[in-house]
């Protein structure tokens, strides 16, 4: 029986404004799928200062039209405020509907702001407009066994930075085929190395199970920025480690909501 490949998705949350860089000047000439989780209110100012994901500068609506007019990319749902309300998660599907002449059925996926969705309010409202026509739902990292070892893990990681324990307090986020709306991610933080991340495609790699590594903000210098700005000159260098192990045919490299449509066998 043939092994399943692994599975790489580059997932980016908020809609920040040095988005639009990335996906222009390194994912698209290195042909490198990515989605990218909105947040309208935002991105087009009407978001109170309060609820702004971050201080840095957004993408604009046109940086929002130019990523969804190339189909490597996707545009998902991320609130309009970065919130989880049903209230919220609609007026950023109207936002989009309009910025991307979408029609009433076209299907989206939803990155929960802050992984602070109520998955209860979500079943209770799966027939909804909303949630009918939305195919995944995607949130932060997930622990099914050995919760207590997996949490000491992470700690450790973030201070030792030793690959083993990044993959150990991970390894349950990973996903496979049994993962058919519910969708989990690893966070890139600003300290995370690029050892770790390659630790984590490359358990992806060996188990045939898929990784999808949320990012947010990418930039040249990150001494000045937020916890979730990683350095730019990493994210070349696993870039091109992710395009060196899709050309030897050990992983592919989806959206998002490609993956959802392999995981559901969607046409």
């Amino acid at each position: 029986m043939k092994k399943e490949k692994g599975i790489v998705c580059l997932s980016f949350d908020d809609g920040r404004g040095d988005n639009r860089y990335i996906a222009e000047k390194i994912l698209l000439p290195m042909n490198i799928p990515a989605t990218f989780n909105i947040t309208t209110g935002y991105v087009d100012g009407s978001c109170s200062p309060a609820d702004r994901p971050s201080i840095k500068k957004p993408m604009t609506i046109d940086d929002v039209r130019w990523i969804a007019e190339h189909n490597i990319f996707e545009i998902a749902m991320h609130g309009d405020e970065h919130k989880n309300t049903l209230e919220d998660i609609i007026k950023c599907r109207n936002k989009l509907a309009t910025w991307l002449s979408l029609k009433d059925d076209d299907l989206l996926g939803f990155a929960s702001p802050g992984t602070g969705l109520n998955i209860k309010t979500m079943n209770d409202n799966e027939k909804e407009m909303l949630f009918a026509n939305t195919t995944y739902i995607r949130l932060s990292l997930r622990l099914k066994r050995f919760v207590a070892l997996k949490v000491v893990s992470r700690k450790l990681a973030r201070i030792l930075h030793i690959p083993i324990l990044y993959k150990l307090a991970y390894s349950d986020t990973m996903l496979d085929i049994h993962d058919t709306k519910m969708f989990y991610s690893v966070p890139v933080l600003k300290t995370t190395t690029t050892q770790e991340i390659r630790s984590m495609v490359s358990a992806g790699k060996r188990k045939g199970k898929a990784v999808i590594l949320m990012f947010h903000s990418i930039c040249e210098d990150t001494c000045n920025d937020d916890n979730w700005t990683w350095k730019q000159q990493r994210f070349i260098n696993i870039c091109r480690f992710i395009c060196r192990e899709r050309e030897e045919g050990n992983i592919n490299v989806l959206k998002v909501s490609d993956l959802y449509k392999y995981f559901n066998c969607v046409e």
